[in-house]
């Protein structure tokens, strides 16, 4: 985002924010897209002991956390809204995997 002056975000939400009332098929690659990108955090999670609810859950915010920070990025001007989100999903995840490993003894 930097290298374009914050002018490039995420293309998927900008497509799915412009389109999706007038084209299911593009809001259907989208939820994928999205529930693909979700899964890949789900299971890293759920590969470290993390319950797959849990994980899910925990996937779930990171990915809507990130598009938010995107979009904040975008609006300032200003990358720190990603480097604190980012920070802020590690931390979590880094929790749920310290507690799910505590909980097996």
């Amino acid at each position: 985002m930097a290298k374009s002056h914050f002018t490039d975000g995420c293309p998927i939400a900008t497509t799915l924010l412009e389109t999706v009332p007038q084209a299911p098929s593009i809001r259907a690659a989208g939820a994928k897209a999205l529930a693909d990108w979700a899964q890949i955090f789900s299971l890293a999670l759920q590969a470290h002991a993390v319950t797959e609810v849990r994980a899910a859950r925990l996937a779930a915010m990171a990915v809507a956390a990130i598009e938010g920070a995107l979009l904040q990025a975008r609006v300032a001007g200003d990358q720190q809204a990603l480097l604190d989100v980012g920070e802020e999903v590690a931390l979590a995840f880094e929790s749920a995997i310290a507690r799910a490993k505590s909980a097996l003894g």
